[in-house]
């Protein structure tokens, strides 16, 4: 599945980036 690793990648940026 690539949902996983988008939401992964996802997560990770998002976290790297406050909000």
């Amino acid at each position: 599945c690539t949902r996983l690793t988008n939401f992964k990648m996802f997560a990770t940026e998002a976290n790297t980036t406050p909000q």
